[in-house]
């Protein structure tokens, strides 16, 4: 399993890309979101739909007047499409891995789960309010916090596969698209809380992008996970 960590300022914005996308261009071709395999499974709130959900969300920011800065929190767990346990693992399966992992991270929380299964490998997404409804405390985003998320996340997968992790060059292994290097993934086997910045960037740079309403708020976003972006090529006179 791979976990990827985020949070942003507009809830409602991520609850609408978690459950209906947004276009893709890809080799000149604009892709369209696949809805029918983009769903919300669960949510501790009983909310009805996502909308409902962002209201229910900014009520609970707004009785503690902390309506501002980060609203909401985000960690998306893909499953090794070289693993047949976790493609045929069920709805109900994941979201009971993902109340675990809410459970253990952001206790006390509300937070839905979103699984998608519009590639090879199933992944689910966690979207969680930044506040808590019965202390009015914001959920900190911490180093410590990303590497207790990344363990969860290994105890979890654990627990479904007691076998060894598949390495390059054994039989069932399949690269993802946003996986590791060989020479890292035979680090992250021998140590699993060791810092991976390629895998650290390029999930800041996806949570940006997806979260952005343009080029300048990309950049916005970017320099609020302190990523500096520097252009080169351009006339400063």
């Amino acid at each position: 399993m791979i976990i990827k960590l985020g949070s942003g300022k507009s809830s409602g914005g991520l609850l609408r890309y978690l459950e209906e996308g947004k276009r893709q261009v890809e080799m000149g071709e604009v892709r369209e979101p696949d809805l029918e395999h983009r769903h919300m499974v669960y949510n501790s709130l009983g909310a009805d739909d996502i909308r409902e959900l962002e209201r229910m969300f900014r009520a609970t920011r707004e009785v503690w007047n902390k309506n501002d800065g980060v609203r909401v929190h985000h960690a998306s767990i893909s499953m090794n499409p070289g693993d047949p346990v976790a493609r045929s693992m069920t709805d109900e399966a994941l979201v009971e891995l993902g109340k675990d992992f809410m459970e253990r991270h952001a206790p006390g929380h509300d937070y839905a789960i979103f699984i998608h299964r519009d590639r090879e490998h199933p992944h689910m997404h966690l979207a969680w309010n930044a506040v808590n409804p019965e202390t009015g405390r914001k959920f900190q985003s911490t180093r410590q916090k990303f590497f207790e998320a990344k363990r969860y996340v290994c105890e979890m997968e654990s627990k479904l596969v007691h076998e060894r992790v598949l390495m390059p060059g054994d039989p069932g292994f399949v690269r993802q698209r946003d996986r590791l290097s060989d020479a890292e993934i035979h680090i992250k086997v021998r140590d699993e809380s060791a810092y991976h910045w390629k895998e650290d960037l390029k999930h800041r740079l996806e949570t940006a992008q997806a979260m952005a309403s343009g080029y300048d708020d990309f950049l916005s976003r970017l320099a609020q996970m302190d990523v500096i972006v520097t252009e080169r090529g351009q006339d400063k006179n």
